[in-house]
């Protein structure tokens, strides 16, 4: 029996620069005119999320672990990962593979926007309560002590609160 596997590069479909993203396929028939994708591989630098042929410097920052205000990062990586999967399955017309990568970049948005909303209510209604008890412990006639002690327990109360309700 010969591999049934076939390989495939497509042009993801929407990049306006030919060959500059490209997208590499692994597939094989299910049949009826549909495929089964069954490797994704991005010939391009994902980081490159508007797609105009560059990593420019703020896509290069926004996609470091320099700046990661609750969680971009995992949501910029996840919906250019995500991005690229659906476009290949779309092509290749997996539409099982289109629906999983859709409910992929769903689920870290979900997270994402679970964590903001706690760091969210955490500063805005249990930060005061903090700063209040760190007063009343002394520490607020040490300048910078008191700023730097409040800002590491109102970021393991997020912490706390997060590992809690975001699984």
């Amino acid at each position: 029996m010969a591999n049934e596997i076939k390989w495939d590069a497509l042009e993801h479909s929407q990049s306006t620069l030919k060959g500059k993203h490209v997208i590499l396929v692994a597939y094989k028939s299910a049949g009826m005119g549909q495929n089964k994708v069954v490797g994704v591989v991005p010939l391009y630098d994902l980081r490159d999320a508007n797609l105009d042929g560059s990593v420019s410097l703020p896509e290069r920052f926004y996609g470091s672990e320099l700046y990661n205000p609750s969680g971009l990062i995992s949501l910029m990586n996840g919906s250019n990962a995500a991005a690229c999967v659906a476009d290949a399955a779309r092509q290749k017309n997996d539409l099982e593979l289109f629906n999983q990568a859709k409910t992929a970049f769903l689920q870290v948005a979900f997270k994402v926007c679970q964590k903001a909303l706690v760091e969210m209510m955490v500063q805005n209604s249990l930060a005061p309560g903090v700063k209040l008890s760190l007063a009343k412990t002394g520490l607020a006639e040490y300048g910078k002590v008191s700023s730097v002690a409040n800002f590491l327990v109102v970021k393991a109360m997020e912490k706390a609160v997060v590992g809690s309700i975001c699984r």
